[in-house]
């Protein structure tokens, strides 16, 4: 076989040219769009995308290489860094597969009027908190098993063993708050006013203040409706799972995560044959308002500096309008039919709305959301309703998981 030789500068030239055939074939690989079918090399640094608002170039200080998880360059030291003394405007949404029923449609829209505020507060150093504006992050039931997996493998066994779409997305959005931090909220709850103040929620005073004695500005909880915890836990009050604002790695959601597979395993892992309703004890605000009570009852020596002694809002903050289950028509009934039956909590609230003559609650001026309690479970209802896609309604920030 004739062996053919090259001259020295062709040779050359030949191996330029083959060193910037496999650039560009690296830099196609690295860009090219999902969905073509074709296997990806995954890329060492990824920036988090710019969503479609806003200005096009971020600032440098959050031009941050992602290598795990959703924004993971936040991860610890660095999330602590980017929002050193404020809850990140981040807005949370969950759904089974990225579509939600047409009838939430007009309750997401209402979450629209964030794209129009300009966030003028700045953190203690000067810099801009996040580009100046509030973001949104969807997550489905895939994006948060990955999570989990990967950052909390002590509670993806337990997880997994959840009986529910209901029970994974109480779970999962815990997870979500606990690793990028922001204000988690359900599908079905409208916003009415700027929440932009909560990011600092311990600085609000007078009456704007969340509660009389509230006294955090790592994390603000909702409650529910006063009618709620009465009439189903005999209880005053409740804390709730719908709207939720935290930093990243908050304590009380550490405490939650840590402890939370244990108590399971030991109470509800052997009763897998659970119904919908039961994800209130399981992983919903039953479950949380016990680890609330255990958390604030811990009062440690050398406090962590984000723990706080009470995190939770007023019910009329998040939540002034109750479930139509317990609106006033029903209840006037149920207060006359059931009087003789009913525990000391019950009566009285009966006996204040009866003073009000059983009137429809108007929603006060001071309130930031409001609950409409539809119901649509993702699981079981969801599969019978139009959907649309979440993000033909909001310009949803995505990241590498």
């Amino acid at each position: 076989m004739t062996r053919i030789s090259f001259p020295g500068a062709v040779r050359t030239a030949l191996l330029v040219l083959l060193v910037v055939v496999i650039g560009l074939l690296q830099l196609r690989s690295q860009t090219e769009p999902e969905g073509t079918g074709q296997a990806l090399a995954k890329p060492r640094q990824k920036l988090c995308p710019q969503p479609s608002f806003g200005p096009r170039r971020a600032p440098k200080k959050f031009k941050i290489a992602i290598t795990t998880g959703p924004l993971a360059g936040w991860a610890a030291v660095r999330r602590a860094a980017a929002f050193p003394d404020s809850i990140p405007p981040l807005v949370h949404l969950t759904s089974k597969d990225g579509r939600i029923a047409t009838k939430l449609l007009p309750t997401v829209r209402s979450w629209r009027r964030l794209l129009d505020i300009d966030i003028s507060n700045r953190s203690a150093s000067g810099q801009l908190i996040f580009n100046n504006r509030w973001h949104f992050m969807h997550w489905d039931d895939r994006q948060i098993s990955e999570l989990i997996a990967k950052h909390h493998p002590r509670l993806s066994r337990s997880y997994g063993k959840l009986a529910s779409g209901l029970e994974r997305s109480d779970i999962g959005r815990l997870a979500v708050l606990h690793h990028v931090g922001g204000l988690y909220v359900d599908l079905d709850v409208e916003l009415l006013r700027d929440p932009t103040p909560l990011l600092r929620p311990a600085q609000l005073r007078g009456p704007s203040r969340l509660a009389e004695n509230f006294s955090c500005e790592s994390a603000v909880w909702s409650q529910e409706p006063p009618a709620h915890p009465i009439f189903v836990y005999n209880r005053s009050s409740i804390i709730s799972n719908a709207v939720m604002m935290s930093r990243a790695n908050q304590t009380f959601l550490t405490f939650v995560l840590n402890n939370w597979p244990d108590w399971f395993e030991r109470v509800w892992a052997e009763k897998s044959r659970r119904k919908d309703t039961q994800a209130v004890q399981v992983t919903g605000p039953a479950m949380l308002q016990e680890f609330y009570n255990n958390y604030t009852a811990l009062k440690p020596r050398e406090p962590a500096l984000d723990w706080c002694a009470n995190m939770l809002a007023d019910p009329d903050v998040f939540q002034p309008i109750s479930d139509h289950y317990y609106g006033p028509k029903r209840m006037k009934h149920v207060c006359v039919k059931d009087a003789a039956r009913m525990n000391e909590l019950q009566r009285l609230l009966c006996q204040r709305m009866a003073r009000e003559k059983f009137k429809e609650k108007q929603v006060p001026k001071s309130a930031y959301t409001v609950h409409k309690f539809m119901h649509l479970s993702y699981e079981n209802r969801l599969r019978r309703l139009q959907t649309s896609a979440i993000s033909s309604v909001l310009p949803i920030l995505t990241c590498e998981i």
